[in-house]
């Protein structure tokens, strides 16, 4: 596979944990998205698929979205389940349901002001709110590589292969039409060692969080990474240092009676039994 690249070439096997990204054709169809994308038309297979070590920097980010408001209580509800015995407060839930008796609702707003909010006693409306689910935000992953060449072999991949993921980040031309292009590719991550066991489906959680179908959605390379223009004899950087960001594609949930985590996609396509 020509846009197939591994390092490094030189002493491979001082590598302990290895990390394998690979890019595919995307789809909107589920199934196919959790098994990290592709589609007929266009083709199942990678597009592109790197190997590095498992680097010194490998971070995730979650973030979980609230807003304020009220969930949705009645002091009927409430007092039915006091009376019940399932919960404490007997007399204040009396009071509550008392207070929503028709004759008790029914007196003037002014006679109950100047009992309660604007009174005697300054009694006001208990506050209600809290903090209501909204969403999930898509989690994001950080990678930061510093590649180093040994050999001019070696600066030679490394070069290609930074400028392969810069590629693979963009959206590719249509071949009939110049109103349209195909979506960026979009990515699955796992990690392996030197022994050859992947760290992926149950054992994903161990170095990748369970990290799901993603889009690439920062590259920064810098080719001088040794501090300055330092090049191989074939005139390739000798030092790179690539830093990738990765945001999931979709929100993800957590599996029934689990610490595994699933996209959207992954869960709604689970077996319902």
């Amino acid at each position: 596979m020509a846009n197939e690249f591994t390092y490094p070439k030189v002493k491979p096997s001082e590598v302990q944990l290895w990390i394998n990204f690979t890019a595919r054709n995307y789809t909107n169809r589920r199934a196919s998205r959790a098994a990290g994308g592709g589609n007929a038309l266009r083709g199942r297979g990678p597009l592109f698929q790197a190997t590095l070590p498992v680097p010194p920097n490998m971070s995730s980010s979650s973030s979980i979205e609230y807003n304020e408001g009220e969930s949705t209580t009645t002091p009927l509800i409430e007092g039915a389940l006091t009376l019940g015995g399932q919960q404490g407060g007997f007399l204040r839930s009396v009071g509550g349901l008392v207070s929503q008796l028709p004759v008790v609702k029914g007196l003037s707003p002014s006679l109950l002001a100047d009992l309660t909010v604007g009174g005697y006693i300054g009694m006001v409306d208990m506050d209600r709110g809290e903090l209501l689910f909204s969403g999930s935000g898509h989690r994001t992953f950080q990678f930061n590589f510093s590649m180093l060449a040994r050999s001019d072999e070696e600066a030679s991949l490394i070069s290609q292969l930074a400028t392969a993921f810069e590629a693979h980040s963009l959206p590719e031309p249509s071949a009939i039409t110049n109103e349209k292009m195909f979506h960026p590719p979009i990515w699955q991550w796992y990690v392996f060692g030197n022994n050859g066991r992947q760290y992926r489906n149950l054992d994903a959680g161990i170095w990748t969080g369970f990290a799901q179908t993603s889009v690439l959605t920062d590259v920064r390379v810098n080719r001088t990474g040794a501090g300055g223009a330092y090049s191989s004899p074939s005139g390739d950087p000798i030092a790179i240092t690539l830093s990738l960001s990765f945001t999931e594609l979709e929100p993800n949930l957590r599996f029934p009676r689990s610490n595994q985590i699933g996209s959207n996609s992954q869960v709604i396509t689970r077996d319902s039994f």
